[in-house]
């Protein structure tokens, strides 16, 4: 293939020849042929009958045998297909002896099975074809189990030789990694041209400080990261382009921005704009794509914004039905007219990570970056240096200069605007006098988006709530040496063992560093291997077991988590305690509200003693539990244990 010469060869060859890449490379058949099938259905097997079979990575489809006249696979709706078997990690495939019938003699037949869904079983002529469909139908299932196609191991372990090669001709690995270190040499030759033109008030051209200093490490993609006043702007320019107020760009109203910049873009450069900050494919811009696409390409200054406006001016040209993606047909004519000295196999190359028929611009710009860098970067290169004026190169240009001319307080003035009516609300009783009115201000302004919830209702302007506790000073916390053996904790003299009692809510646990779990909870790490049980705790749990076999009431720690849910409405106290910075030992007993789980992490202080009816514990045997007993100054010199008592 990297020798065969395009350059006297016809269009229809050229054609038939990506239509037959197509095949193998996109629906990557593997095999085709006629053979003899059965499956079994409800223990018994249906007859031997004849099929003619593709096999793809995903599916062995079997048609009526006058589907094998055509060339490509036929399509479901224009072919008589008879059914499917779908591949999985858990797929079988067994080698069987020849069948031997009245009726039929098959030299070579193997069976696929999805237990317990389908069995089939298939033969062919000879065990040499045998072999060749069980080759292929092994390699199937092996890259399901390594989440890969045959066609992407096939290219790269080509890739890895040809790497290796390269590397032992002369110890340099010229993979183009990143699309800046591709193209910085292009840059700095255009930005020397001055062909970049920058839209500013008073129209004059603005030369670029040059560096011919090269980036020291590979630069990774930023996460947009604002100060308050810079997303306080950018949120006001959102605003402004959201004609209805309803917190979404549609493309009406991103279209009605455009012109407003003064930028005649055709409909075509618009929606490819559009869908690069669309990145869902929702339809609509939401206030954090568009805050992320702004911190990328506008503010970011190591981004280069002559690269984005090449990538998108290549996607353009390459696209032509203008369906805003590019097929295999649409990139590959692209390639070859653009840059006639890319080899066949590094056009190929370019597809080996992807995954679908369709590719969408964010797709085309990771191809720049990845996989497709050898034969893009040449094209795009060119784009640069030509320097072609285009409403595309505006396009940053002028965003970056509303964003300029947009003042932070804007904001608030358009919040107060648009919740104007909640501003001045008033509701008055049957008397006239108000008994209901809105606040000064609102809150918050939250557009459509995704939010985590924790977001939401944790009101930052609200000072932490603080639950009721007892606050005990000079308390000694004495660990035992001894594994397995309780230690004590010795309480002043002045304290009155008293307790306050409160309802637990996400809120007051925060005070102890717990939560309740939910399914908006984040995820957490456990160190350790853990159980879930229920524990049920019966009448005199405290009295019989607690004080009298197990030396009296007491706290404890230890360095794995508790997941504790109380599955009755009467389940007692659970008791949660720190020390603070100043030494102070803070207690509360918490109600937790039936089937509410507690999440305690490692090192909190806490105690169990005080449970009632059944709980749901999650814990582990893994570490050392540091348990001490609760105990009282009662004189000088003079200790005794105790419990809590609860108010």
């Amino acid at each position: 293939m990297e020798d065969f010469a395009f350059s006297n060869t016809s269009q229809q060859q050229i054609t038939t020849c990506i239509d037959d890449l197509y095949m193998w490379l996109v629906v990557e058949v593997m095999k085709k042929g006629k053979v003899h099938k059965r499956t079994k259905k409800q223990a018994n097997w249906t007859n031997w009958v004849k099929r003619w079979c593709v096999l793809t990575p995903q599916y062995l489809r079997y048609y009526g045998t006058d589907a094998k006249v055509s060339t490509r696979v036929p399509k479901k709706a224009e072919s008589n297909q008879k059914g499917e078997f779908t591949f999985t990690k858990n797929t079988k495939l067994e080698s069987l002896e020849g069948y031997s019938g009245v009726m039929k003699n098959f030299q070579g037949r193997f069976r696929l099975a999805n237990v317990p869904v389908l069995e089939m079983e298939i033969a062919v002529d000879d065990e040499n074809e045998k072999r060749a469909w069980l080759s292929d139908l092994k390699e199937i299932i092996q890259c399901l189990r390594d989440n890969t196609t045959p066609v992407q191991k096939l290219l790269k372990e080509r890739h890895l030789k040809s790497m290796a090669a390269r590397e032992n001709k002369d110890g340099l690995n010229k993979q183009v990694e990143d699309i800046e270190s591709a193209l910085i040499k292009t840059k700095l030759r255009a930005e020397r041209q001055s062909k970049k033109q920058v839209f500013d008030d008073t129209s004059t051209k603005v030369v670029k400080p040059l560096t011919t200093e090269k980036p020291k490490t590979k630069i990774q993609p930023k996460r947009p990261s604002l100060e308050k006043e810079s997303e306080e702007k950018i949120k006001a320019m959102f605003m402004k382009i959201d004609a209805n107020g309803n917190g979404l760009l549609d493309k009406n109203e991103f279209a009605n921005f455009l012109k407003g910049l003064g930028l005649n873009m055709s409909e075509k450069e618009s929606n490819l704009i559009f869908k690069s900050v669309d990145t869902n494919k929702s339809e609509q811009i939401t206030f954090e794509q568009f805050k992320n696409y702004f911190c990328l390409y506008i503010m970011d200054e190591t981004e280069t914004a002559e690269c984005v406006n090449a990538m998108r001016k290549a996607f353009l040209e390459a696209d032509r039905d203008g369906s805003g993606t590019l097929n295999f047909r649409e990139f590959t004519e692209f390639v070859w007219e653009k840059n006639r000295s890319a080899r066949m196999t590094k056009i190929l190359k370019s597809f080996a990570n992807i995954t679908t028929d369709e590719i969408s611009f964010n797709d085309f710009e990771k191809l720049v970056s990845g996989s497709g860098a050898e034969v893009l970067v040449p094209i795009l290169e060119e784009e640069i240096e030509q320097g072609t004026d285009s409403s595309l190169d505006d396009f940053e240009g002028r965003l970056q200069k509303v964003y300029k001319d947009t003042e932070a307080d804007e904001l608030a003035t358009y919040i107060r605007q648009r919740w104007d009516k909640f501003a001045t609300f008033r509701r008055a009783g049957q008397t006239g006098s108000v008994v209901m009115t809105g606040g000064h201000g609102m809150v918050a302004d939250i557009v459509p988006g995704e939010y985590s919830l924790i977001d939401l209702a944790c009101f930052s302007d609200l000072p932490p709530l603080v639950p009721k506790h007892a606050v005990v000073k000079d308390t000694q916390w004495l660990s035992s040496t001894i594994s397995g053996k309780s230690g004590k904790i010795i309480f002043p003299l002045e304290y009155d063992k008293q307790v306050p009692i409160e309802q637990a809510t996400s809120e007051l646990l925060r005070y102890y560093g717990c939560s309740f779990a939910d399914s908006q909870q984040e995820k957490i790490s456990l160190l350790f291997r853990h159980g879930i049980q229920d524990f049920t705790y019966e009448n005199g749990y405290l009295e019989k077991y607690v004080t009298a076999t197990n030396g009296g009431a007491g706290v404890e720690k230890h360095d794995f988590s508790h997941l504790d849910c109380p599955l009755s409405e009467d389940s007692g106290f659970f008791i949660l305690a720190k020390f603070m910075d100043n030494g102070e030992f803070h207690i509360t007993a918490f109600r937790l509200p039936v089937r509410h789980t507690l999440y305690v992490p490692g090192g909190v202080i806490h105690c169990n003693d005080y449970l009632k009816g059944t709980w749901r514990t999650m814990l582990s045997d893994e570490t050392d539990i540091d348990h001490v007993h609760l105990t009282h100054v009662v004189e000088e010199g003079q200790e005794e244990k105790f419990r809590f008592q609860f108010t």
